[in-house]
């Protein structure tokens, strides 16, 4: 504990001031957010920390981007005070006044446990980072060096840290958040990275109980004496916390810890098949230190080559030679195509600050306004919709993939609304031609609103993503789709089986099993129609190779062997489609009932077909399973060729979904006195099942802390370690890094171009070890990892990468600075470090020329060697100017 104390002593003021920052953010738009969110139990104050950073960030960035204002602290309390006014400015327009005294009394309860919980989480999780500070590790350098190119431009859109003279092409307003909070709290990148991650924690945590709590207390307004106690409320909003922040997929019980003991026998683990986890090991090992044993719990969905039987005299390639198989033969199969699937727990043990992670808090936030567009008495009128719009259009510029999504549960939300407005009035639950019309013109004013508020990002922007492709071979399996999805498949099969006993007289079995038909028609249409139009794609074809591991020689033949291997595949999957299709009924039959599907009551009075909450978790639970049925049957075509990314994306916005749909759920059947419900013997089961689950969910991140935080850091053995949240000094060589940390200081902010090494044909993509002058103080490098730019660039990449890789060998290696000249020019170049990774790959012989002609404006001396930061003289001035490419 000493060594906590110290370090709390040593930069808890960073922590505080972080503190600060983002609660004055949220009290700003507080009073703007009791006008737009009038139907929420308490009015969006736990929403209120996201919505804050959200439109302090959005002013902030409009005024810089559009040229009024240069990237200062000035400029974001300029952007502050705006949005300060405008949230006043709404707050005055109240149709009827806002009794504090009553608000603070219905709600004490849920703001006393959201202050204490986002402190304790906040503080831990920072905690955790000192522990495990640094960022060198899969993509982590990249969001790094995002982070620091924002600080240091001057102007926006910010400049490319890894490709000089390029304004970055990322979806990057989750980095300009953490920057602009680290400029506002006066710590350099290297610190912000880790307490973004901290402050992600703890708004996704709060933001969570606030939203299960608001689902849990849905009745409130209209009808307080039927609402759960307030108690009752925040202790199932812990649980969504808990299932969507703490508890980890059944990868840890099924497979991991069976592993680590060395238990059951080969085929326990091939039935599994995930990645490096296909055999029994010779002996049991402590879990706790074995070397990055939680990652593999992101990779639980795994992709094989089809085996094919290919008939006698059918020519077909092995091991790069072609064979004639003189007898029928079946070909082996491997795994193949890493699949990504993560989810919250691993995110954050991991410490990627990616966007993925970087919008959690934002998609809770459009999942309250669903909510508060749920339990409204009236449909959005125009300010709202602009409101919801520039929200859900914030996730185009945090996490693209999410935007639509939440589209369409904002938009189902408020078809939701008018089914239960109809069975409560009495004309029917069906939706009527004036409700679709609505709907429609919703969802087209929402996309105007995104559209034009984030037209200064989207003319800017390109990416690897280019159109569609079939999912050919690659249904997920259902074993596997069970240890992703396994503690939400069991707590939501439950919730759906009491959803239809409840609903048994008002399923609309009518609408739901043809819309249902129709969807998977449509996929299944749009699979053949793909696959047709991709067979005279050359890299498609190559990817169907790979998929079947043999080319067959000529395309007639080779479909007559594929198409049965394909059949064959997909009904050893059948049992995943099976189970979407199943929830997708049962949701749909429930959430539209027939026209006169009104439940029956003592009364004259008709009343709704079920409660707005209990709608609202159905709504995210149909949509969640949609997201897992897309990637059945097609994925987005990107630089891999594969569903890695579709799974990844889609997946994780599953799991959110899930989570807080799951704590309703169990809040529904085991403590909701307003509905049917079933026997106690069966709630207190169900209750029971669920602590299970949870504690069963929660080992792994408790090990996954413990390993990550003093076994991998060595602190375990090291009591005396200091403690802290700047993770720089571990992030290169210390010479490097020494070096690095001068030129700041010598440059300052100014527009400069650095020169470092980037060998062609050296391991540049994820490593560290290149781009680190980026990556560490945003300075713009002529080249960092390229096969990150052919991502961010998409087609345009090969035109902007142009011979950077060729010219930057030239310049370091060399002998003469005349040979070396004509790239200094081109580039622009006004400082070159020569530092351990320039030695390592070019050694020392290239340097002369600089020692030679060049001032040493950096120098530091390390175990290998020294580093060298050298100011390049050139007559028309002291510093050049970046191309005009931004």
């Amino acid at each position: 504990m000493s060594m906590i104390f110290d370090w709390l002593l040593r930069e808890g003021w960073i922590i505080a001031g972080w503190w600060l920052v983002i609660s004055a953010m949220g009290f700003t738009v507080f009073p703007a957010l009791v006008r737009l969110l009038p139907a929420l139990t308490d009015k969006g104050y736990t929403l209120a920390r996201p919505a804050g950073l959200l439109f302090v960030a959005l002013v902030f960035w409009l005024l810089a981007v559009l040229g009024f204002i240069n990237n200062t602290s000035g400029g974001i309390l300029l952007a502050w005070v705006i949005v300060l006014l405008a949230s006043a400015a709404l707050y005055s327009r109240l149709s009827a006044p806002f009794d504090l005294r009553d608000w603070w009394r219905d709600n004490r309860l849920l703001i006393i446990t959201t202050e204490i919980l986002f402190i304790v989480l906040l503080v831990g999780f920072a905690a955790f980072r000192a522990h495990q500070n640094g960022f060198v590790h899969t993509e982590q350098p990249m969001d790094l060096a995002f982070m620091s190119a924002i600080q240091h431009s001057e102007t926006f859109p910010p400049n490319d840290p890894w490709l000089a003279g390029y304004a970055i092409s990322y979806y990057y307003f989750g980095y300009l958040m953490a920057a602009m909070n680290a400029t506002l709290v006066g710590v350099p990148s290297t610190i912000g990275y880790n307490m973004h991650l901290a402050l992600l924690f703890a708004l996704v945590g709060t933001a969570s109980v606030g939203l299960v709590y608001n689902l849990v207390r849905g009745r409130a307004r209209n009808a307080p004496s039927t609402a759960p106690r307030r108690r009752v409320a925040v202790g199932f909003g812990l649980l969504g916390m808990a299932f969507l922040l703490l508890m980890s997929n059944f990868h840890m019980i099924f497979v991991e810890l069976p592993y680590r003991n060395a238990l059951f026998s080969d085929g326990y683990y091939q039935f599994w098949d995930t990645k490096n986890r296909t055999a029994v090991p010779d002996e049991p090992s402590d879990i706790t230190r074995a070397f990055w044993w939680w990652f593999d719990h992101s990779r639980t969905v795994t992709e094989r080559t089809v085996p094919m039987r290919i008939p006698a005299g059918v020519t077909y390639q092995q091991d790069g030679q072609a064979v004639t198989a003189t007898e029928a033969i079946t070909t082996p199969t491997r795994q193949t195509h890493e699949v990504i699937d993560e989810f919250p727990a691993f995110s954050f043990l991991l410490g990627d600050s990616h966007p993925h992670v970087m919008a959690l808090p934002f998609v809770l936030l459009a999942l309250g306004l669903a909510l508060n567009v749920l339990l409204s008495d009236r449909p959005p009128d125009a300010l709202r919709i602009a409101f919801y719009g520039v929200c859900i259009g914030a996730l185009i510029f945090l996490n693209t993939w999410d935007a639509p999504v939440y589209v369409v549960v904002i938009v189902g939300a408020e078809a939701v609304r008018r089914v239960l407005r109809g069975s409560a009035s009495g004309r029917g639950a069906s939706l009527r031609r004036d409700d679709i019309l609505f709907l429609f013109g919703m969802g087209a004013a929402l996309l105007a609103v995104m559209l034009l508020v984030y037209m200064p990002f989207l003319v800017g922007f390109t990416s690897q993503l280019g159109g569609v492709l079939a999912n050919v071979a690659h249904p997920t399996r259902p074993q596997q789709l069970f240890l992703m999805f396994g503690p939400f498949v069991i707590l939501l099969a439950v919730f759906l089986a009491v959803e239809w006993w409840r609903g048994r007289r008002a399923m609309n079995w009518a609408l739901a099993v043809p819309a249902v038909t129709g969807i998977i028609g449509v996929l299944f249409f749009l699979l053949l129609i793909l696959m047709a139009l991709g067979m005279a794609d050359p890299t498609y074809q190559n990817m169907i190779r790979t998929v079947f591991r043999q080319e067959v020689d000529g395309m007639r033949t080779a479909w007559d062997v594929l198409t049965p291997a394909l059949i064959a595949r997909r009904l050893s999957a059948i049992v995943t489609l099976i189970v979407i299709v199943a929830v997708l009924l049962i949701g749909l039959a429930r959430l539209f009932p027939p026209h006169h599907g009104i439940e029956p009551t003592a009364g004259d009075q008709p009343q709704p077909i079920y409660t707005p909450s209990s709608g609202f978790a159905l709504l995210l639970i149909v949509c969640g399973v949609g997201l897992i049925l897309i990637p059945e049957f097609v994925y987005l075509r990107d630089n891999f060729q594969t569903r890695m990314n579709t799974i990844f994306k889609f997946y994780y916005q599953a799991w959110a979904l899930f989570s807080i749909s799951a704590a309703y759920g169990v809040y529904s059947i085991v403590l909701d006195e307003s509905r049917p419900r079933p026997r106690s013997a069966l709630r207190i089961a169900y209750g029971a099942l669920t602590v299970l689950i949870l504690g069963a969910g929660m080992v792994y991140f408790v090990l996954g802390t413990y390993s990550r935080a003093l076994h991998e850091t060595g602190i375990a053995n090291n009591p005396d370690h200091a403690l802290t949240l700047d993770g720089g000094a571990g992030f290169v060589a210390p010479e490097d890094y020494q070096a690095i940390m001068c030129l700041r200081e010598v440059v300052g902010r100014r527009q400069v171009v650095v020169a470092e090494a980037n060998p062609q044909g050296g391991r540049v993509n994820y490593n560290p070890a290149h781009g680190r002058v980026g990556s560490l103080i945003g300075t713009p490098i002529i080249l960092g990892w390229p096969g990150h730019q052919s991502q961010w660039r998409g087609t345009s990449y090969r035109e902007v990468l142009g011979t950077r890789p060729a010219d930057l060998d030239l310049l370091f290696t060399a002998e003469r600075l005349d040979m070396a000249q004509p790239v200094i020019e081109r580039y622009g170049i006004d400082y070159i470090l020569y530092g351990n990774t320039e030695r390592l790959h070019y050694g020392s012989a290239g340097e002369s020329k600089f020692l030679d002609h060049f001032e040493i404006v950096c120098e530091a001396q390390g175990a290998s060697g020294t580093a060298r930061i050298f100011r390049v003289s050139r007559p028309a001035g002291e510093f050049a100017t970046l191309s005009d490419g931004r």
